[in-house]
């Protein structure tokens, strides 16, 4: 467990001050003679430990509502010893007032064991994360039980004394609420550890948990023998009350807590940073390394320097950065061979996507001249008005894309979709001006294609198949564009599956999207209506929370022959 100055400084000034804290305290019960009563330095004492621990808690717990929730535990903590200070020292001990102030202490008892353990329901949360409110419940039994203690000269089922409650200071016994009020207690403490031991996150953390519960145990065994009236130690029975001892107790705890790992804070990185696989240093400020990962790239104390200042090439695939941090700085090596070996394979595609492009023009230019003149020129036109958008697409993300760039896979898996289907519409229309009809497997294989590139996107994706047949060949090439116009205007999609069902009835495709807020409506698709309508198809479009159902139906024109298995083969 690594202490810095500081640390030590401030946990020896703290022990220091709670031991002077007793002092003045015995010193106040043995020593007669003194002007003013010289125990209420102790209970200051105790509020200046407080402010310390408030201190460091918002320094080293780095959960807002961890941090915020110990902070209250503390506050109350501080009050309770603003209500000792009244109560000991400047009213006599037979006062009426000294009875409700005595009732208040178990107000701090109940709440702070309360609040601790609601902080430790935060442990493993992030802090734009929340607690379930089922926890905050625990508040309401720890109300009624305080509300019942400040009410006990009505109903006198805490506390009874034989003299009436104005004769308090001369003894009482014990009833049910108090000692319902001291099992809430100790079940609060227990809940806490219970949560602590459950959400420690280092194996080895878990055997330090038995310290913290070793302190609070004797403590806590220490307070049952003090209310109870055993006097075990008379002269620390002098020294420390109840709030003094309950202070110890918390402050202690916490403080061990945070040391040891058992709560996350800004200490004790040496576990992470040994099972960390990233190559990143933590230094003091005066350049020591105080954290450090086994696989750091080897750089020097100069690039070091210049890192924090802006990033610094160690070499072509290694990239160093750092930035200040409240007592040091961080420094950390990025590794940039994913997006080199990414930067090289988007030159390639860029290349491949050229050929492509030739390649269309090519054939298309061959087709051409074999057709007559109105089938070129209709071809051509076809051609053009179908993909020359995709084509425009594919330019604008390729050229003004880089590696560097934050969207650079989704850049270039969006090219890749346009461009399958591109090849797929090309390959279509090409086989759909040698005959008039097309087989359901065409659609398969364009698709089956598509969903390739699509995966690269991190998308899951599923075709299923049931039958086949010979549709019109408008008709496929009508059900491939709708299937694209999907999954281009859909977005954050997490799986698509796809059905394909030929049969003597009709062809249909059943497109399934799943996703959140993926933004595709019924009205994306409209311009396909009359193109179905005069194939005798239709359309349905079903909008759900998670999920778009498109399913599109055409006619069957004929049947597949004995022994024709309808695959034509890939023209493209």
């Amino acid at each position: 467990m690594y202490l810095n100055k500081s640390t030590i400084v401030m946990v020896s000034g703290c022990a220091f001050l709670y031991v002077m804290a007793g002092v003045f305290r015995l010193i106040d019960h043995n020593v007669e003679g003194f002007p003013i009563r010289i125990s209420a330095i102790s209970y200051l004492a105790i509020c200046v430990i407080c402010m310390v621990c408030i201190h460091y808690l918002g320094r080293d717990i780095p959960n807002l509502h961890a941090r915020k929730y110990l902070t209250i535990s503390v506050v109350i903590l501080f009050i309770w010893q603003l209500v000792g200070l009244v109560k000991d020292v400047l009213y006599p001990e037979d006062y009426a007032i000294n009875r409700y102030l005595w009732y208040s202490y178990y107000i701090p008892m109940l709440f702070i064991p309360n609040t601790i353990f609601i902080s430790t329901r935060s442990a493993g949360l992030h802090n734009n994360q929340k607690i379930k409110s089922e926890w905050y419940y625990t508040l309401i039994p720890t109300t009624l039980l305080a509300l019942g203690v400040m009410t006990n000269d009505n109903h006198q089922m805490a506390f009874s004394f034989q003299n009436g409650p104005e004769s308090f200071y001369l003894g009482r016994s014990y009833g049910p609420l108090f000692y319902i009020t001291m099992i809430w207690i100790f079940v609060m403490f227990g809940m806490t550890i219970g949560t602590l031991w459950s959400k420690i996150e280092v194996e080895k953390t878990k055997s330090y948990i038995w310290v913290v519960l070793l302190v609070i145990g004797i403590a806590g065994i220490y307070l049952v023998w003090r209310i109870t009236g055993y006097k075990v130690l008379p002269w620390l029975n002098d020294m420390y009350d109840i709030p003094h001892i309950w202070a110890g107790i918390i402050i202690i705890a916490m403080e061990l807590s945070v040391r040891l790992g058992i709560v996350r804070s800004n200490y004790n990185f040496m576990e992470f940073f040994r099972a960390s696989t990233m190559s990143s240093s933590l230094f003091d400020a005066d350049g020591t390394i105080r954290y450090q990962t086994s696989g750091i790239i080897p750089f020097t104390y100069e690039q070091g320097q210049e890192a924090l200042k802006h990033n610094v090439y160690i070499d072509k695939n290694h990239r160093l950065s750092g930035r200040y941090i409240s007592g040091g700085y961080a420094l950390w090596t990025d590794d940039l061979s994913l997006f080199n070996d990414l930067s090289e394979k988007l030159s390639d595609t860029q290349e491949h996507l050229k050929e492509e492009n030739n390649l269309i023009k090519a054939e298309n230019e061959i087709i051409a001249r074999r057709a007559k003149a109105d089938e070129r020129n209709k071809l051509y036109d076809l051609m053009a008005q179908s993909v020359s958008p995709e084509l425009d697409i594919i330019e604008d993300l390729i050229t003004n894309t880089t590696p560097d760039s934050p969207d650079f896979k989704e850049r270039l898996s969006a090219a890749c979709v346009y461009k399958a289907f591109i090849k797929r519409y090309c390959n279509l229309t090409l086989l759909a001006q040698d005959r008039e009809e097309l087989s359901s497997f065409e659609l398969e294989n364009s698709i089956r294609e598509s969903m390739q590139y699509i995966q690269l996107r991190g998308i899951d994706c599923d075709l299923v198949k049931f039958g086949e047949g010979y549709f019109p060949a408008e008709g496929l090439l009508l059900a491939y564009s709708m299937f694209e116009r999907a999954i281009v205007v859909a977005t954050n999609m997490e799986s698509i599956v796809v059905e394909i069902a030929a049969n003597e009835r009709g062809f249909r495709m059943n497109l399934h999207i799943y996703g959140d807020q993926m933004g595709l409506k019924g009205s994306d698709f409209d311009d396909f209506d009359e193109k179905l309508e005069k194939l005798g198809g239709k359309r349905r479009f079903i909008e759900e929370e998670r999920s778009i159902y498109l399913r599109v139906d055409i006619p069957k024109t004929r049947k597949l022959a004995d022994g024709e298995s309808g695959r034509e083969g890939d023209a493209a």
